[in-house]
């Protein structure tokens, strides 16, 4: 079952990866944002990309992850099953 939050997207910025469309960063939830782009099944389904909030994750590292050379890599390093981070599909409706 997955855990979603309920939740008004903050300010989103377009990153160059080949998963991610945005991310942004709430500095009054201190929950950063991440919105996976759309994606197309082998049997060509459209599978829309979902937007995940990110509970432990600081500013500090919201700020080196879309500097760095690649998102994906930075967020399967510093972010994906990370204690303490906590990652929860978000519904904006």
């Amino acid at each position: 079952m997955e855990n979603k939050a309920k939740s008004k997207l903050p300010s989103m910025v377009q990153v160059e990866s080949s998963n991610v469309d945005k991310v942004g960063f709430d500095t009054a939830t201190k929950l950063m944002y991440v919105k996976f782009k759309d994606r197309v099944k082998k049997d060509k389904t459209k599978v829309q990309g979902k937007t995940y909030s990110y509970e432990g994750v600081t500013h500090e590292q919201y700020l080196e992850m879309i500097a760095s050379e690649s998102v994906g890599k930075y967020m399967a390093k510093n972010i994906k099953d990370q204690p303490g981070i906590i990652p929860k599909v978000t519904d904006f409706s």
